[in-house]
């Protein structure tokens, strides 16, 4: 993770946060995107493991339970 943020902050000193006019650049509002939806697809990533790691482990005890 802190790869990521060293990366992000590496391109916003390249892009810059404000433009002439004084809005954000076109490349910070990008690079604000994607970080939110890799935030996004990591807290789904790992609610799936979590999710799948319940139910390996709850279905096997049940096997288990069942073979002896």
């Amino acid at each position: 993770m802190n790869h990521l943020k060293s990366y992000a902050d590496r391109m916003r000193a390249m892009n810059g946060t404000m433009d002439s006019n004084g809005m954000p650049s076109q490349g910070n509002q990008e690079l604000a995107q994607k970080e939110t939806e890799n935030e996004k697809t990591s807290m789904q990533q790992n609610n799936a493991l979590k999710f799948l790691k319940g139910f390996a482990s709850n279905t096997f005890d049940k096997l288990f339970d069942r073979v002896v």
